[in-house]
């Protein structure tokens, strides 16, 4: 076994990933379509957390360090500082000034894709949509990469979507390889709006997205929320 920093020692650097030290752009979803194929042809969801999980060992994503809290620590420290105390504290962190800007989020082309005026998206960190031709107007959707625990570019957070976003959401669900999508929020909440319904409601009904159709396949009820599956199909917009 060698480490990474020796493989360029035995391997060319024409053959290895950039996150590697070689030269090959670092895709994970074309390299997991291209090297472990499941049977479906899409790549497996282990193989992609180990293929990701070798982009972890640059030092930027999280990781234990000296004086961090235990699990039982957190869940002490939740109940202590009570509903009340984590409000402030979240407010506290929200007050703080980002590292990074906000350029394309705030570009008066893509304001109308946010939902909220104050919750941009970071340059450094936003997802950006593949742009077909030169005549679409952005590649900008409200959504950003967040690292895991060892795992860099783990998650993607993004507002609920928007009756004018619909197409942009399912156009990254399908880029980026997403196979599960975790809802926070209702539909409406309070009396406001807070998502729209961008997926088929009723199992056995579909609805396209632009290039993608989203098949409602089954849906079942749990005690403390809903498990929805989704299949998706894409096809050519003329």
């Amino acid at each position: 076994m060698v480490s990474m920093t020796e493989l360029l020692q035995h391997l060319p650097p024409q053959c290895l990933p950039e996150s590697l030290g070689g030269l090959l752009p670092w895709d994970p979803g074309s390299w997991n379509c291209l090297l472990l194929p499941g049977r479906t042809g899409r790549p497996d969801p282990l193989d992609e957390v180990v293929l990701v999980l070798g982009d972890g060992q640059r030092g930027s994503v999280h990781k234990p360090v000296p004086g961090s809290m235990t699990l039982a620590q957190l869940m002490e420290r939740v109940n202590t500082l009570g509903r009340h105390g984590v409000y402030e504290e979240y407010e506290e962190i929200r007050n703080e000034q980002p590292e990074g800007t906000f350029t394309i989020s705030l570009a008066p082309v893509n304001r109308d894709r946010n939902r909220y005026g104050d919750v941009p998206c970071l340059d450094q960190t936003r997802v950006k949509l593949k742009r077909a031709n030169w005549h679409d107007r952005s590649d900008y959707i409200n959504a950003s990469f967040m690292d895991g625990y060892l795992q860099k570019n783990a998650y993607i957070g993004t507002q609920g979507p928007m009756e004018n976003t619909f197409q942009d959401f399912w156009q990254m669900v399908w880029e980026q390889n997403v196979l599960v999508i975790v809802m926070t929020t209702r539909v409406e909440e309070g009396g406001h709006r807070k998502c729209g319904q961008y997926w088929p409601l009723s199992p056995g009904s579909e609805a396209s997205y632009g290039a993608v159709t989203v098949t409602n396949k089954a849906m079942d009820n749990h005690q403390h929320y809903r498990k929805t599956t989704l299949e998706l199909r894409i096809h050519q917009v003329t």
